[in-house]
């Protein structure tokens, strides 16, 4: 039998972390795709419970949906108040929130709505 040299234990060392690292990282990638699901069927729930308190329109715009009031500060001051700013936050409003407001005029109602 031929005595492994120095660099085939090397060699071998390296391959058993690299297949640990793999591991590692398909296990990560695992997570991911799963907190990312859960997310996705999260943002549906709650756009449903906003609909359902009458603070969105049912029917959306381009998969958008806006105040039921059509007040964007009243609306604002509501999901703070009612800690839905948690998940309908000044940098994803407009992701599910048909706006024609400034992104500035958001960031103020929500910055003021936490404040009051």
């Amino acid at each position: 039998m031929k005595k492994k040299s120095p660099v085939d234990e090397l060699q071998s060392l390296f391959s058993t972390y690299e297949e640990r690292i793999k591991l590692i990282i398909e296990r990560e990638i695992e997570k991911g795709i799963d907190k990312a699901i859960k997310e996705t069927k999260r943002e549906g729930g709650i756009l449903n419970e906003l609909i359902g308190a009458l603070q969105l329109d049912p029917n959306p715009i381009n998969g958008k949906y806006r105040p039921a009031s059509g007040d964007y500060k009243q609306f604002v001051y509501w999901i703070v108040e009612h800690k839905y700013d948690e998940f309908l936050t000044k940098d994803n409003f407009f992701t599910f929130i048909h706006c024609t407001l400034k992104k500035e005029y958001i960031t103020r109602y929500f910055r003021e709505a936490k404040t009051d």
